[in-house]
C-alpha cells in the first residue's frame, strides 16, 4: 500500500513539476512577445477569471453551455449503445447503419454547423445537436467491436447450459463490452466539447461559452479570451472525470466484478448480493419441480414409441471437403455412461459437439434432450467473476455451488476472480459446473486434463458418485480413466458405418 501511496505521490510531484514548467514557458513567450492584444500572461488571466467568477453571468453562461453539451454525449451514449447492440442482433441493420455512421465519421464538424444552421430555426440547441453528432459513431463502433468480441466459447457454453439471456448479458456480453465502453467515452468526451463549444461560436446562441469567446476576440479583449478557454479546459476535464468515474462505478455495479483478492468488504458486499437471491432461487426451484410434474404427466400420454437412451445416428459430418465422421452411430441407453476413445484429431470432440448442439450434421439423426451440459476441453469460465457465480449461473443456487466447492477443497477461492485460479483449480470449478447442473445428458470432452495424479484420483471418485444413474458420453484417449469411469467403452472406429 505504501509503494502504491509513493507511486501517485511521484506522478503528482511530476504532474505539477510540467505545469510550473510551461507556465513559466508561457509567462517567457509573452514577455518576450511584449505584446497584450495577442496575448495573455498566466497572471492577467487568472485576474480576469477571478473577476468573471464574481458574476452572475458568468455561472448562467457555464451552466447552459455545459448542460447543452452534456445532454448531446449522454444522448449519443444511449443511441450509440442501442444502435450497436441492434446491428449486432440483426443483420439488415447493420447494413443500413454502418454507411450512416462511416459518413457522419468522415464529414467535417463545420459542415454539420452549417447544415444545422439551415435547418434549425434558431441557434439555441446547436451544440446538443453537434456533440450527439460528434460522439455517436464513437460510442456505435466501439461497442459493436466489443460485442463481436465476445468469446464464441462462452456464448456455446451458454447455449449448451439454455443461461438465460439476462445472465449472458450480465455475464458474457457486458464484461466484453466494458472495456471498449469506456474507451469509447473517453474518446467521445474529447470530441463533445471541442465540437460543442465550436458549434457555439459559429452559431451565437445567447448565454453560451463561445459566444463570449466570440464577444472576446471581437473587441480584442484578449484578457477575457484566455480566460474562457481556460474555463473551457478545467469544465471538460472535471466534466471527463466524473463521467469516466460514473462509466467505471456502474461497470462494477452491473458486472459486480470483484477487482482485488481477499478483500473482506467486497465479499460481504458478495454474501448480501447471494442473500438477495435466496428468494429468487427458492422460487427457482418450485418452478423446476413444478415442470418435472407436468413433464411427468406429458410423459405419461400416450405417444408412438422411439427408441430409449439419447445419442447420434447414422450422422455424417463434414469441414469443407473434408469428412470427419461418416456414418457415425453412438447410442447412450438410460442411465448409462459411454466411454469414447479414439486417436487424436479422429473426430471424438466434434461427436461430442453434435450431440450438444454446437455442431450441425450434414446426415443423419441427433437425438438429444432439452437439458445438456458439458465440460469442455477448455474451461469455458467467465474470468472476472468467481467461482460461485460461475456455477451459480447455471444453476441458479449460490449456496449449491459454495457448498460444493467447500467440499472439493476449493472454499478458499470463493471472492476470487477466475482468471486468478491456477490451471487446475479452473478445471474442477467447470467439472463440478456441469455436474451440479440439471442436465439430462452430460457430454465430458477430457474433463481431467490438466490435473496432478493425487488431485484426479479424488476428482474421479467424486464424478463416479455423481454420475450414477445419469446419462454421460466421456471423451477420453486414457484407458484407466474410461475403465474406472464408464459402464461401456467404445472406439471411435466402432461406431463408423452405422455401428455403435
Amino acid at each position: 500500500m505504501d509503494k502504491e501511496n509513493k507511486k501517485k505521490s511521484h506522478i503528482w510531484i511530476k504532474t505539477a513539476a510540467a505545469a510550473v514548467f510551461w507556465l513559466a514557458v508561457w509567462q517567457i513567450a509573452v514577455m518576450r512577445m511584449d505584446n497584450r492584444i495577442l496575448a495573455a500572461s498566466p497572471f492577467e488571466t487568472v485576474k480576469t477569471l477571478w473577476k468573471l467568477l464574481q458574476t452572475a453571468v458568468f455561472w448562467k453562461t457555464v451552466a447552459s453551455s455545459f448542460a447543452k453539451i452534456a445532454s448531446g454525449f449522454f444522448i449519443a451514449v444511449l443511441a450509440g449503445v442501442f444502435c450497436a447492440a441492434a446491428a449486432s442482433a440483426f443483420g439488415p441493420v447493420r447494413v443500413l447503419l454502418d454507411p450512416l455512421f462511416r459518413l457522419i465519421k468522415v464529414v467535417p464538424v463545420a459542415s454539420f454547423i452549417i447544415l444545422a444552421l439551415f435547418w434549425l430555426s434558431t441557434s439555441k440547441n446547436l451544440s446538443v445537436l453537434i456533440s450527439f453528432l460528434m460522439v455517436l459513431p464513437v460510442i456505435y463502433t466501439n461497442v459493436s467491436q466489443g460485442i463481436a468480441s465476445t468469446e464464441r466459447e462462452l456464448l456455446e457454453m451458454a447455449d449448451v447450459f439454455r443461461i438465460s439471456f439476462g445472465k449472458r448479458l450480465r455475464y458474457i456480453y457486458l464484461p466484453a463490452v466494458l472495456p471498449y465502453f469506456v474507451s469509447a467515452c473517453s474518446v467521445g468526451l474529447g470530441f463533445c466539447f471541442k465540437s460543442g463549444i465550436a458549434a457555439e461560436i459559429i452559431g451565437l446562441p445567447q448565454n453560451s461559452i463561445g459566444r463570449q469567446l466570440y464577444e472576446a476576440k471581437l473587441y480584442l479583449m484578449t484578457e477575457e479570451l484566455f480566460a474562457w478557454t481556460a474555463v473551457i479546459v478545467i469544465v471538460s476535464v472535471v466534466f471527463e472525470k466524473l463521467v469516466m468515474l460514473l462509466v467505471r462505478t456502474l461497470a462494477k455495479a452491473l458486472t459486480g466484478t470483484l477487482q482485488k483478492t481477499g478483500d473482506t468488504k467486497q465479499e460481504e458486499n458478495f454474501i448480501e448480493q447471494s442473500e438477495a437471491a435466496d428468494l429468487q432461487e427458492s422460487l427457482a426451484a418450485a418452478f423446476r419441480e413444478a415442470q418435472e410434474v407436468l413433464t411427468g404427466l406429458v410423459e405419461a400420454l400416450p405417444v408412438s414409441k422411439e427408441p430409449e437412451g439419447y445419442g447420434l445416428f447414422d450422422v455424417t459430418k463434414r469441414f469443407d471437403d473434408k469428412t470427419v465422421l461418416e456414418r457415425f452411430t453412438l447410442k447412450i441407453c438410460p442411465g448409462e455412461t459411454v466411454a469414447l476413445m479414439g486417436a487424436s484429431g479422429a473426430g471424438k470432440s466434434t461427436a461430442g459437439k453434435l450431440l450438444l448442439g454446437i455442431l450441425e450434421a450434414e446426415e443423419g439423426t441427433v437425438k438429444r434432450p432439452k437439458r445438456m451440459g458439458a465440460v469442455f476441453q477448455e474451461d469455458r469460465l467467465c474470468k472476472e467473476f468467481d467461482a460461485v457465480t460461475n456455477i451459480a449461473m447455471v444453476t441458479g443456487d449460490r449456496r449449491q455451488a459454495e457448498e460444493a466447492l467447500a467440499a472439493a477443497g476449493l472454499s478458499g477461492i470463493k471472492g476470487r476472480p477466475s482468471e486468478a485460479l491456477s490451471g487446475g483449480m479452473k478445471r474442477r470449478v467447470a467439472i463440478l459446473r456441469a455436474l451440479l447442473s440439471d442436465a439430462e445428458v452430460l457430454v465430458l470432452d477430457e474433463p481431467f486434463t490438466g490435473l496432478d495424479a493425487a488431485v484426479k484420483q479424488k476428482v474421479l471418485r467424486c464424478v463416479k458418485e455423481k454420475l450414477k444413474g445419469r446419462n454421460a458420453l466421456f471423451i477420453t484417449h486414457n484407458e484407466e480413466e474410461a475403465a474406472f469411469l464408464a459402464d461401456r467403452t467404445v472406439s471411435l472406429e466402432q461406431c463408423m458405418g452405422g455401428k455403435g
